[in-house]
């Protein structure tokens, strides 16, 4: 049988010596996310957590209320680094883990006003989500073939397409063929 992997994350990363795009120093650029990141840090950073997560619009409750049972600055300093490192690697920016940890330890709320600096202007939230979902579609009517487990098969006697979709306009999933991703298709 045949498995076609559809990826909505068919986009090329920078190259691995590029880096962040907005300065650290650039907090007035945005006044809003300025605002946020100095006087409701943690709002600001469970927000950067949820888009980096690739759930934007939404914000990581954890990285919100953590700091405040744990212990203010230091819960922060240490969910900005995780934060850098985590841009750096979904964007393929340059590894630079000293400086990382200087900056989130000196200037963790520049830090934090620069990464959602970075995540809206990239639109990293959108490129995350992308990233972390990928569609399997298992082609049914392969003689003595059967989809892994917990894969769907289509009713036998449908008619697939050429990319192992049903011709019925539905895919392997059940989801209308319409809804699925035109880009990234590719035989696995």
């Amino acid at each position: 049988h045949t498995i076609c992997v559809i990826s909505r994350a068919n986009m090329t990363a920078p190259a691995p010596d590029a880096d962040f795009q907005e300065t650290l120093c650039g907090c007035f650029d945005d006044m809003g996310i300025c605002c946020m990141s100095y006087w409701c840090p943690c709002i600001q950073q469970g927000r950067n957590a949820a888009d980096l997560d690739g759930k934007p619009g939404d914000m990581d409750m954890l990285t919100c209320i953590l700091p405040f049972i744990i212990g203010g600055d230091c819960t922060f300093m240490f969910f900005n680094y995780m934060h850098r490192e985590k841009l750096r690697r979904l964007m393929n920016y340059r590894e630079n883990p000293g400086g990382d940890c200087l900056i989130s330890f000196y200037c963790w709320r520049c830090s934090t006003c620069q990464i959602a600096r970075e995540i809206k202007k990239k639109n990293i939230a959108e490129i995350a989500r992308a990233r972390n979902s990928t569609m399997v579609v298992v082609q049914a009517g392969v003689p003595g073939g059967y989809p892994p487990q917990g894969y769907p098969m289509q009713p036998q006697g449908l008619s697939t397409t050429a990319a192992g979709l049903p011709a019925t306009g539905l895919s392997a999933t059940g989801l209308p063929a319409a809804r699925l991703p035109a880009t990234g298709l590719r035989t696995a």
